[in-house]
Order: C-alpha cells, then sequence, then structure tokens
C-alpha cells in the first residue's frame, strides 16, 4: 500500500483568521501581534503625546505614508519603528502602487537604521518582525529588514523574555526564511527559561519550530514536560496546536501524547471542526495509538460533522484510517457529507479521502463513484503522489469506475518523470490488481522505474516485481535491474518483502543466481520473523526455479513442522508440492502437512487438495488411504452440485462404442475415434493420429475430439461436452500426430473424481514408442524439467531448462530392432507427470529421438523416416483408474493399424528381442508396463 498521505501542512499553518495555527497571534492581545499596538511601542505611544496620538488616528495607509513624506527628516527611528507598527494595521489600504512611494522605502531604512545601530532591543527586534512578517511581499525592502532583525535578534536572545521569544520564533516562521542562527538562539535562550513560557507561549514556540522543520530535539523534551506542568492552562486550539507540532518533527516523547489525549478526551466538545481534525492528525502521524481518545473524537466529529469543511473532512477520515480505527457510523456520515454537491474536494483531498476508505477495507459504491467523477475531473492537477494515491485505492477496493482508470493513465503520462519510485511502484501495483492493458503507460513505467531503480526502497522493489510478475510484463531489463539493485541491499529488506520478490522473480520465469543467493541468505537471518504463508512462497518460489538451497530448505523445513497447524490449505499445499518438486522426500515435514491437513481438508480447494495428492504421489509417500477417501468425498460433493445445477445426466451410454463419428465425408474406420471402455459416469477413448484433443487452444484444421463426444453424448443431457471450463470432459490429451487412449468423465462429478486420481498418481498411462538407436538395456528414469513459452502453439516447441515443470518418465527397453541397417529400439514407458511433449522431449534428451518426430529430432532424420512411417511412433496402449465405485478398471489397446504396418517391417536382433515384440505385432492383448520384461 502506498506510503501514508499527509495533509498540506503549510494549510494547516497559514490560512489566515479562519482558526489555523499560526494565525491565531493576531487575536490575541498578548504577544505583541494583537489589535493593538505591543506592550513596548504602547508605552512609547503614551510617552510620546501629540506625536502618538496623532499617528494612532492615521487611518489610512496613504494618509500615513503622506504624513511620513513631509516629516522624514525630522524622525527619529523609535517614531519610525511606531509607525511601521500603525502601517502593519493598516496593511488591507496598502496597495503595491502605494508601496511604490519614496515615504514607505524611507520609513523602512528609518527602521533599518535603527536595528543596524543596535539601539533596538529584543522587544522592539520582536514588534518589527512581527510588523514585516505581515507586510512581507509588499516591498524587497521588507523582507531585507526581516533578514536583519532576525540577524540582530540572534546575539540578543539571551535578553529576551519568554513573550519575546515565542512570538519572534512566530513571526520568523510566519515568514517562512532561513534563520538558522536566529532559532538556535531563541532555542538555547527558551530552554533556560522554559518554565517562565505561558501555555499559549509554548504552543507558539513549538509551531514556530515544527513549521521551519527545525528539529531542536532538546528543546522539545523541555517544552514537553513543561508543557505537562501546565496541560490543563491549553485551551483545545493549543492543544491540539502542541501535539501538531510534535507530530510534523516526528518527535517521540514517550508522555506527552497520552497526556495530551486524557485531557482532550474529556474536552472534545469544546473542539472546533479544524482543531479536531489537526489533534487526530496529530496522533496518526506520531502512529500513537490512543482509543479512548479516538472514541471521543469520534463522537464528537459524528455530532459536527457538518461544519468540517472539505479539507478537514479528509483529514480525519486519513487519521482514522491511518491507525486502523474503523468507526462505522462516523464513516457512514463522512461518505455521505462527501457526497454532498456543497463540497469539493483538492486533489490532495480526495486522494486523502478514497485512500481512507481502502485502507480499511470500506466499499461505499457512492462515495467511490462521487469522487472518481470529481477525480477525473481535476486530474490535471493532481501530483503524482495523489494519481498513484487514487489508483492505490481504487485498486485495493476493486471498484475502479469506468473512465477513471484511462483518465489515470493519460494524466500520468503527462508526469512520469516527476513520480517517485515509490509512486511509480504504486501506479504498477494497482494496474496490475486490475489486470489492465495499458502497454503505452506499462512501458513508460518501465523506463522510468530502470531510470530510478537506485532510489528504489526495499518496499518499492518489492512491489515494483510483484505488479510486473502478474502483469506478465516481459522486460529482462527491468529484471535484471531490480535484482542488481535488491542483492545491493543486506540487511534491508522485511520479511514479507523478500518472500514478495522471490514469488515475483519465480513467477516472471527469471533466474537470477546472485538475487536467490541473497534473498536465502537473509530470510535464513531473519527466519524468526518469516510467517507461514512467506515460508511456503518461499518454497515455491525456489521451488519453481529449480533451486534447492540447502540452507534455506533447511530453515523452511525446521519451521514449518512445528508452525504446520498456521499454515492456510494453499500454504500447505504450496509447501508439500516444493518438496516434491524438488525431489526432498522428508517424511516428517509430510507427516506435519498431513497432521495439518486432515482436519481441515473440507476447506481445501479442489486444486490445493490436488496439489497436495500430487506431491504424496511424486514422493511416493505411502499410508495415505485416508487422505484419499476424504479428498474423493469431498472433490465428488464438489461435482455432484455442478451436476444438479445443470441438465440431469442420462443413463449409461449404450452401444457407444457402434457409433459413428459426426465428422462429414467418408473416412476409413481405422480413422475414426472409438469408444474402448463404457462406464456410467465414464469413458475411454481411442485417439487416432490426426485428431485434436482439443482441451486448450485449438490447432487450426485439426478434426477436434470434442465434435466425437458431442456426437456420442448429447449436451443437452451431458452438458460437459460442451463445457470449455472443464475442457469437454477430457481429462488428458495426446499430442495430434500421435494416437492412444483418452479417459473422458460424462459427468462433473466424474471429472473431479478423475482429475484427482490423475494428481494423485492412481491414474497409469502406459505408452510404447519406437525411436532411433539401440538404448540401454533395463529400466530407466528420466526426470528433467519441462519449459515452454507462453505462447503453447509456438513452433519452437518444449524445451528442458530449469524454469520448466517437474517431469517424470520411466522407461523399459523392449527390444532391438532393424529396418534396413537402421537401429532402432521399442520402450514402453509409463508417465508419472503429464506435460505436454513430455515422453519426445525426454525421448529426445537420453540421445533416442521417437522415430518420425518432426519437431525434436534433426531434420534428416525425419526427412529419412517420413517415407515409410508418416507419423510419430507413439501410442498410448494402456489407461488404469478407478470407478465411480472405487473399483479398478483398465482399458487396452494394441498398436493401430498404420503403426502396426510399419512394425512390420522391423528385425529383431537374435535373442529376446524377438519374443518381446511378438505381441505387437502378432496381434496379442499387450500387457501392463509393470509386467513388461526388459531386455
Amino acid at each position: 500500500a502506498p506510503a501514508q498521505l499527509l495533509p498540506l501542512l503549510l494549510g494547516l499553518c497559514a490560512r489566515g483568521a479562519g482558526g489555523s495555527l499560526g494565525a491565531r497571534a493576531p487575536q490575541r492581545p498578548s504577544g505583541g501581534a494583537g489589535r493593538g499596538p505591543p506592550r513596548a511601542v504602547a508605552g512609547e505611544q503614551r510617552r510620546s503625546g501629540a506625536f502618538g496620538h496623532s499617528v494612532h488616528g492615521f487611518q489610512s495607509a496613504g494618509e500615513l505614508l503622506s504624513f511620513v513624506e513631509g516629516e522624514s527628516p525630522k524622525l527619529s527611528g523609535a517614531q519610525a519603528k511606531f509607525l511601521l507598527w500603525r502601517l502593519g494595521n493598516l496593511r488591507t489600504s496598502l496597495t503595491k502602487e502605494l508601496a511604490k512611494r519614496p515615504a514607505f522605502s524611507a520609513l523602512l531604512e528609518l527602521v533599518a537604521d535603527l536595528v543596524q545601530s543596535g539601539h533596538a532591543d529584543p522587544q522592539g527586534l520582536r514588534d518589527i518582525m512581527l510588523t514585516a512578517t505581515y507586510l512581507r511581499g509588499i516591498h524587497k525592502k521588507v523582507d531585507s529588514l526581516l533578514d536583519l532583525c532576525a540577524g540582530a535578534f540572534a546575539p540578543v536572545a539571551g535578553a529576551a523574555n519568554a513573550q519575546d521569544l515565542a512570538n519572534s520564533a512566530w513571526a520568523l516562521a510566519k515568514a517562512g526564511g532561513s534563520y538558522t542562527d536566529a532559532l538556535r538562539s531563541i532555542s538555547r535562550a527558551s530552554k533556560t527559561c522554559i518554565h517562565d513560557f505561558e501555555a499559549l507561549h509554548l504552543c507558539k514556540l513549538a509551531w514556530a519550530f515544527a513549521t521551519l522543520s527545525s528539529t531542536e530535539p532538546k528543546l522539545f523534551r523541555s517544552l514537553a514536560k513543561e508543557a505537562l506542568r501546565k496541560l490543563r492552562d491549553f485551551s483545545p486550539r493549543d492543544l491540539s496546536g502542541l501535539v501538531w507540532s510534535f507530530a510534523k518533527l516526528q518527535v517521540d516523547d514517550a508522555t506527552l501524547p497520552s497526556g495530551v489525549a486524557a485531557l482532550a478526551s474529556g474536552k472534545m466538545q469544546e473542539f472546533n471542526a479544524q482543531d479536531l481534525a489537526n489533534l487526530v492528525w496529530a496522533y496518526a502521524r506520531l502512529g500513537a495509538e490512543e482509543p479512548g481518545l479516538f472514541e471521543s473524537a469520534a463522537r464528537t466529529a459524528t455530532s459536527k460533522l457538518k461544519a468540517f469543511d472539505p479539507q478537514n473532512l479528509s483529514n480525519l477520515a486519513w487519521a482514522f484510517a491511518s491507525l486502523l480505527v474503523n468507526d462505522p457510523e462516523l464513516f457512514q456520515l463522512v461518505a455521505k457529507e462527501a457526497c454532498s454537491p456543497r463540497r469539493t474536494f483538492t486533489p490532495q483531498g480526495i486522494s486523502n479521502l478514497v485512500w481512507a476508505f481502502a485502507k480499511l477495507g470500506i466499499r461505499d459504491a457512492e462515495l467511490l463513484r462521487v469522487v472518481a467523477a470529481e477525480a477525473s475531473s481535476k486530474m490535471e492537477a493532481f501530483t503524482p503522489q495523489e494519481l498513484s494515491g487514487v489508483a492505490w485505492s481504487y485498486a485495493t477496493l476493486e471498484a475502479t469506475p469506468p473512465g477513471l482508470l484511462g483518465a489515470l493513465e493519460e494524466a500520468a503520462l503527462a508526469k512520469l518523470p516527476d513520480f517517485s519510485p515509490q509512486a511509480l511502484s504504486n501506479l504498477l501495483w494497482a494496474f496490475a490488481t486490475q489486470r489492465a492493458e495499458s502497454g503505452a503507460l506499462l512501458s513508460a513505467v518501465v523506463e522510468e522505474a530502470v531510470r530510478q531503480a537506485q532510489k528504489f526502497k526495499p518496499q518499492e522493489l518489492s512491489n515494483l516485481a510483484w505488479a510486473s510478475a502478474t502483469l506478465g510484463l516481459e522486460e529482462p531489463g527491468l529484471a535484471r535491474t531490480i535484482a542488481r539493485v535488491a542483492t545491493a541491499r543486506d540487511g534491508q529488506f522485511k520479511a514479507q518483502e523478500l518472500s514478495n520478490l522471490a514469488w515475483a522473480f519465480a513467477a516472471m520465469g527469471v533466474f537470477e543466481p546472485e538475487l536467490l543467493e541473497h534473498i536465502s541468505r537473509e530470510a535464513v537471518a531473519i527466519a524468526d520473523e518469516l510467517e507461514p504463508q512467506m515460508l511456503s512462497n518461499l518454497a515455491w518460489a525456489f521451488a519453481t526455479l529449480g533451486v534447492h538451497d540447502k540452507a534455506l530448505f533447511r530453515m523452511i523445513r525446521g519451521r514449518a513442522i512445528v508452525m504446520a497447524e498456521d499454515f492456510a490449505p494453499q500454504g500447505l499445499a504450496n509447501l508439500a508440492w516444493s518438496s516434491a518438486a524438488l525431489g526432498l522426500d522428508d517424511l516428517d515435514l509430510f507427516r506435519a502437512i498431513t497432521r495439518a491437513a486432515l482436519p481441515r481438508l473440507r476447506s481445501f480447494s479442489p486444486q490445493d487438495i490436488s496439489s497436495l495428492l500430487w506431491s504424496y504421489s511424486m514422493l511416493e509417500i505411502q499410508e495415505l488411504e485416508l487422505v484419499y477417501a476424504l479428498a474423493d468425498e469431498i472433490v465428488a460433493n464438489l461435482g455432484r452440485t455442478l451436476d444438479s445445477s445443470r441438465a440431469p445426466a442420462s443413463a449409461t451410454l449404450v452401444g457407444a462404442g457402434a457409433l459413428a463419428t459426426p465428422a462429414a465425408g467418408p473416412e476409413p474406420v481405422a480413422n475414426r475415434p472409438h469408444v474402448v471402455l463404457d462406464l456410467a459416469d465414464r469413458l475411454v477413448i481411442l485417439k487416432p493420429p490426426g485428431w485434436e484433443v482439443d482441451q486448450y487452444a485449438r490447432e487450426g484444421g485439426k478434426r477436434l475430439l470434442s465434435d466425437f463426444l458431442e456426437g456420442l453424448l448429447p449436451a443437452r443431457h451431458w452438458p460437459i461436452v460442451r463445457d470449455a471450463e472443464h475442457q469437454y470432459g477430457f481429462l488428458h490429451r495426446i499430442d495430434v500426430p500421435c494416437s492412444g487412449l483418452i479417459l473422458t468423465a460424462k459427468t462433473y462429478e466424474a471429472y473431479r473424481g478423475l482429475s484427482l486420481q490423475l494428481d494423485s498418481g492412481r491414474v497409469t498411462r502406459d505408452y510404447v514408442i519406437t525411436c532411433h538407436g539401440w538404448p540401454p538395456t533395463g529400466r530407466h528414469e528420466v526426470r528433467e524439467r519441462i519449459f515452454w513459452p507462453k505462447d503453447k502453439l509456438s513452433p519452437a516447441g518444449g524445451s528442458l531448462q530449469r524454469l520448466g515443470k517437474p517431469a517424470h518418465t520411466r522407461l523399459k527397453t523392449l527390444a532391438h530392432i532393424r529396418r534396413r541397417g537402421d537401429a532402432l529400439g521399442f520402450v514402453a514407458l509409463r508417465i508419472e507427470t503429464g506435460r505436454r511433449h513430455q515422453i519426445r522431449l525426454h525421448a529426445s534428451h537420453i540421445g533416442h529421438p521417437v522415430l518420425c518426430e518432426a519437431r525434436y529430432a534433426a531434420l534428416e532424420t525425419f526427412q529419412s523416416d517420413n517415407p515409410w512411417c508418416q507419423r510419430s511412433f507413439l501410442h498410448r496402449y494402456r489407461l488404469a483408474f478407478y470407478d465411480a465405485s472405487g473399483e479398478p478398471q483398465e482399458a487396452l489397446e494394441s498398436l493401430p493399424k498404420d503403426l502396426a504396418t510399419v512394425a512390420e517391417q522391423f528385425f529383431a536382433r537374435p535373442g529376446r528381442s524377438g519374443v518381446a515384440m511378438f505381441p505387437w505385432v502378432g496381434g496379442s492383448s499387450p500387457t501392463c508396463w509393470d509386467l513388461c520384461e526388459t531386455l
């Protein structure tokens, strides 16, 4: 989530007479900034007799300047100072044209001469600074005079009283310049007489230093102690101003916030809207949780909400949300008030308001609609931080209305170079969360992120990587940059950030060894901070990338065994999958996973159950009958629910094997699919070569097995045959050029049950191939990961690499054979995983490509094979599975006619090869892989 969107501090400090912190001094008689003259000047006025009386009688700036024009040669510095004070009171009539008159410049010069002569005491300097503050900007000599007074005040600050110090600091803060020496002097002097400060002066002093962002730890410690002593003298506005100052400078004081909270809670009804908003904002900024204060503030704000202006309304909501204080009644009223047509929010107010609702997860449809419309109309005025904040908020609530994303994109593109790293990562995160298509913006964000990469904080790097992975961005340059920058940040990543970073690189399929080593080292160092989900994410990420980091997995194993009960279902499934994918046969870990999973298995999703059982199957873990039985029941119930919501299924298919294919045109029977085994809710179909098992994308021009199936099973009775989401009932596929048995479900219940059997290794798939060369005799295994690009129809096909999915093939060489001098092997196979092109890739990997292999063999080899073997010599001849009652079933189909014709051309080597070949070419029924005798 984005960082807290702070209110406009200057707006809180300098909004004139509307109750802002910095404008309170002119409303008080004390402090030299009241409606009457300061005390020192007032005393002088009484002593100056007729002069003072006449000056006080001036009613306009023009009248006073005319007097100065006639009397300037005779005026003393003290009189000039008195006239300047009076001009400050008449500032509303002092136009820039009047300020150009020589008399005004002469008056400023006389006062400057007084200051430079050293005859102005601290009180006089204070009065000049206060007046100059109000006249600032009207003439360049006013600014010079203010700077001159600040310099002169520094050496005499020790002689100033508390009131002089507070008001001088206040004047400098209102001026907003850089007055380091004067502030240091005021700080030193204030610490020595801090007990003399009244509540108002303490508040002014704190406000001044906070406004100028001048951190003086020792002064603020003294301020806090003295404020606590005099806390009951503070008005509601003073309390609000005091804690605001500490919050602005992030001064961590152990006692002041709780003391102010206790007092403010009891007099909350006395706070006006702005002071109440400032108060809770300060506590949120400090991160000080004071439940009593916020409860009292909520009750008071609810009764006064109509008095809150838009900025105070958004600041109030922001403060409550920052501390995760969700008061339903308050936020309901805030939403109602914010939707009022009479309220107009600034871009920052919009950003803060919608952020607050998103932070608390409050999805008020009307508010989000109204705010989105207002935001869209003002989008050009939004800062980058505000744009990313709005995008983040709507994405978090999953409530982005039509048009807002487009407006955000257009505005963001225009200001992208001004985006901070945090704003960039939040913007990308927001678009990723909503899976928004925005090519121009995403490319520009990536380019800008690479440019600013060194400025990214760990959380921002983590968010950037996560968003890139979620959007599926293929940006190698960005991934490399993130990896390089992250690897250099030793000890800076938090547990969640490490977990997210690892997940993102695994999801992107990007292997960066140095980054993974860094993540492992950092994660092991902060093992105690890793929560269950983080542990499972780390395990999943490293396993997905094919990296068995012993130190990391030793740590994960130890913590997972102890914390297994705390893992979510998906976390347990991912943990088991990771161990299985890396071949980590850890019985103690799997026992812990089983103990944690069994009581909660009904809360697992079908995918999590399948993943869990696949892991057990891959590692051949025994004694899982109870897990299988319970999982079967759960998944079957899910399938029955789907069946009951669709058309009722008909009775068992009768004579299915005799039904003709619905494909148009004459076709030899041998080239048509047919049913080999027909049960009540499932069947086995023989797929001939050239037919496509269209579970996923369809390859153009191929005959579709789903069309054949729908011809057998009318969709009005068997709706699954038209359901692409459930792959038309097909449980697996065979490559188009190959032939073999296809397990098919007629009902959703059967589909769910068979899917679980498949994932848990209870569906047996046996194949036979003819390959080039004489493979080694005996039994063999191939465990090589198979990687496919996102475009599964890519001509390049699959490949064996670290980033692929685990794949396991068992092989038995049955015979060594020849054809016209070419050495060939006849091999039976059983696959434990069902990756696309698995057998073809694994066969080529071991140097024995399948006969007539068009993709994974040399072109010359394929061209030599093709004239006498027109397609891949690969056939799935056996399927074994369980029926609805749990009884084992088996379907067998020997070589189809085209492959049998090819096999008749083979000559077995002397010995056992001829015996092994006989069942395949002699028409006998083949046997299961387990019973096949190896050469």
